[in-house]
């Protein structure tokens, strides 16, 4: 697809009244891109990252989104600029993309001045929290140029776990009980998340995880606990253990991780 050279259209506006005002400018900005928010985690720091996608599908399956940014003490400055397409670009129509790591973040008040190709500024303030970033515009100036879809990320609390267990055979049906049921006997506790969005997964209003990265499987069963000062180790040897027991028998996968980036 071809990608807009002309990002702004200005309608000249003229006052009807007969006090000679000037002409008002009015600027109507196309939404280029969608951005949304991410936390990584490690087991040495939870990294804030800001992802850019393109609204237009492109015919080159690995473009990027131009992407510069700096930070000055507290103050965050992200510019968007243009779409690069590699010389082997490989088929297939989608957005694209880029990212951000900013880096780990203490909490607190971050203004976020976002520079959409030297055009237009968008001036917003980032804040931390324990358990949630969010975006706000200064002063309820809406967006120009870019989209949030999800202005709040909330975080994850250092005690929870959580995941899933995938399978396709209707006979491995009973396996995610199986295996919930296993961790809460070995002193894990029930435990939910709020409703929102988070890095890899949002919680609707029915308490239903959704995960961002569709499931290979045809049935997946989600989970989260709370893991009950349980160390890694000790929770690996459940997984292993159950994995070893059931394994030979039925076609599953486990997925479970932890708040400090583990994945077992």
């Amino acid at each position: 697809m071809r990608i807009t050279l002309a990002l702004l259209s200005i309608l000249f506006c003229f006052s009807a009244c007969n006090n000679g005002d000037d002409p008002i400018l009015t600027f109507n900005v196309t939404v280029e891109f969608n951005l949304s928010m991410k936390e990584n985690l490690t087991e040495t720091s939870k990294d804030f990252v800001i992802q850019v996608e393109s609204i237009e599908g492109f015919n080159c399956d690995n473009a990027t989104v131009d992407l510069v940014f700096s930070r000055s003490e507290n103050e965050l400055f992200l510019s968007i600029d243009n779409i690069l397409k590699p010389n082997g670009c490989e088929e297939g129509v989608i957005p694209a993309k880029g990212e951000i790591i900013v880096g780990s973040l203490e909490n607190g008040n971050y203004p976020l001045n976002i520079n959409l190709r030297d055009v237009v500024v968008n001036n917003g303030l980032l804040s931390v929290t324990e358990t949630e970033y969010s975006y706000t515009q200064v002063e309820d100036v809406e967006l120009e140029g870019i989209v949030i879809e999800h202005n709040i990320l909330n975080r994850i609390s250092e005690e929870k776990i959580w995941g899933r267990i995938e399978y396709n055979d209707d006979s491995a049906n009973q396996l995610p009980n199986k295996f919930i049921n296993n961790l809460m006997d070995n002193g894990m506790l029930q435990t939910y998340f709020k409703i929102g969005n988070y890095s890899d997964f949002n919680i609707d209003s029915n308490s239903m995880m959704n995960w961002h990265q569709i499931s290979e499987f045809t049935n997946s069963v989600s989970f989260v606990l709370d893991r009950n000062l349980l160390s890694d180790s000790e929770i690996k040897i459940m997984v292993d253990n159950f994995n070893d027991q059931y394994q030979s028998n039925f076609d599953f996968d486990i997925d479970l991780f932890t708040a400090t980036g583990k994945e077992f």
